[in-house]
């Protein structure tokens, strides 16, 4: 500590009070805290809108996860049953039912911006599923992974009302 000096002793720092608020200053900024709140709630309402509308599919990513990790040799019937629920939930039981089998992948293909279910899978679950023939393996992943990147993404067209 220093030693104090005798010369400075009449001098002293005088304490200032001063009591700012925080509260705006003017009714403008009031104003603007208002419409930035007002946004702020708008935005937020419309993501937790977006979330909840998109929970379909992760409801179906989840169960298509539970498929492929049971690898049971009916994998293929029961992606191709998740395709068909997801695809009532989203287009309604009345379009999707007006879809014949051999048409069903080239009708779900219209949804995605590039195709994801080629003819000859197409083909080669037709067979499995309605003539019992085998698949391959490898076919079998293939399926599935374009099951997922259907459910990912796919796009809903909405008939206007």
């Amino acid at each position: 500590m220093l030693p104090s000096n005798p010369a400075l002793e009449p001098f002293y720092e005088p304490e200032i009070n001063v009591a700012v608020s925080l509260l705006p200053a003017t009714w403008f900024w009031g104003l603007v805290a208002v419409f930035i709140c007002y946004r702020v709630a708008v935005k937020l309402a419309l993501a937790i809108q977006a979330w909840w509308a998109q929970r379909y599919r992760r409801e179906a990513l989840a169960r298509l996860e539970i498929i492929v990790h049971e690898s049971k040799p009916d994998a293929v019937v029961r992606a191709h049953e998740l395709l068909k629920i997801v695809a009532i939930y989203v287009l309604g039981r009345s379009r999707v039912s007006s879809v014949s089998e051999q048409d069903w992948y080239v009708f779900l293909d219209t949804f995605t911006p590039a195709e994801t279910f080629n003819q000859e899978l197409s083909a080669h679950v037709h067979a499995l599923l309605y003539q019992d023939r085998a698949m391959n393996p490898s076919r079998v992943s293939e399926y599935l992974i374009a099951c997922r990147n259907w459910i990912q993404t796919h796009e809903v067209q909405r008939e206007p009302s």
